[in-house]
């Protein structure tokens, strides 16, 4: 579930001004919420792992591949030199 919908169960709620739904779209929310960050933080790790994996191949290429895939050697140590957390 994503989270915009939880924050439109309690905008309904606040509208309804109803303290029975407040409490229980609440509880939806902070019971879901530790899943919400799990998910977020599994694709984050996997996103990571992808750049590694990307980086790494990119590395290992010879110099007449760079210039078949039309990227520069100075680009491509460029990126192969970035942390694996950067873009």
């Amino acid at each position: 579930m994503k989270i915009q919908h939880y924050f439109d169960t309690i905008n309904e709620t606040f509208s309804v001004n109803n303290r029975t739904n407040l409490a229980v779209s609440l509880l939806i929310v902070l019971w879901n919420a530790p899943v919400v960050a799990l998910i977020v933080t599994l694709k984050t790790l996997v996103m990571w792992q992808r750049r590694v994996h990307m980086r790494a191949e990119l590395a290992a290429r010879e110099h007449r591949y760079l210039i078949d895939m039309n990227i520069s050697s100075e680009a491509a140590q460029a990126e192969v030199s970035k942390p694996f957390w950067r873009r």
